[in-house]
């Protein structure tokens, strides 16, 4: 039994770690997003393809899952994703993790953004409270 439950303990602990390593790369995915969207190799490709692509793509999720989950958008957002040369999204780093966000991920998962210039290019967002 002992065993058992040394097991479920370790992997509760695996399982909040990989959380907070998440939520601790944020700051370096939104860093890199910025580098990413000023970077002269990939600025066209980020003006012209990805933020219309966006802003069609995952406006239209943004407004499901904020009514699905009564979220209030005063309370801010911050989120990146890479882009990958399929157009898929390969990570996924939010400032807070919430029922929102969550919702969020899951319509990002399932969208296909235009071909990366790059093997990973990272698209950040910060909308409302910056806290």
């Amino acid at each position: 039994m002992k065993r058992i439950q040394a097991i479920v303990l370790t992997g509760l602990l695996s399982a909040t770690a990989q959380i907070s390593l998440a939520a601790d790369n944020y700051p370096e995915a939104m860093a890199q997003g910025k580098a990413d969207a000023t970077n002269p190799a990939t600025r066209a490709w980020y003006l012209n393809e990805m933020r219309p692509a966006f802003s069609r793509l995952v406006g239209p999720a943004l407004v499901e899952c904020v009514g699905k989950t009564n979220y209030s958008m005063a309370n801010g957002i911050g989120l990146v994703f890479s882009v990958t040369p399929t157009g898929e999204a390969k990570q996924i780093f939010w400032k807070a993790e919430n029922n929102f966000t969550g919702c969020v991920s899951e319509k990002i998962k399932t969208l296909k953004f235009p071909a990366a210039p790059v093997d990973e290019f990272y698209f950040g967002l910060e909308i409302g409270a910056t806290q």
